[in-house]
């Protein structure tokens, strides 16, 4: 399957089921947008790994900002023929625990 990461500056909260993705909503705005082949599990896994930031200007302490994924290419949601399936949302605040 194919793997989108999506980073956004923005939560649009937009449903996606016109696009054949039913029960999904897009909840990262396209800000950014990285692509990657990624196996499509049988059984779905996630792994979390903390992130450690290097000292950053204290500017940007509060900064938050929203991540999802989007894989396409599974048997899911099969009505435009994406096969496509999302994650749910999250919501990253930086410098904050």
């Amino acid at each position: 399957g194919i793997h989108l990461g999506i980073i956004g500056l923005s939560n649009p909260n937009l449903p996606l089921a016109g696009f054949g993705m039913t029960d999904c909503t897009l909840l990262a705005n396209l800000d950014v947008v990285g692509a990657d082949i990624a196996p499509v599990l049988t059984t779905p896994s996630f792994t979390w790994t903390p992130v450690v930031l290097p000292a950053l200007p204290p500017q940007l302490s509060g900064f938050s900002f929203y991540l999802q994924s989007v894989i396409l290419g599974t048997s899911e949601n099969t009505a435009f023929g994406f096969g496509a399936i999302s994650s749910n949302g999250l919501k990253c605040t930086i410098g904050l625990q």
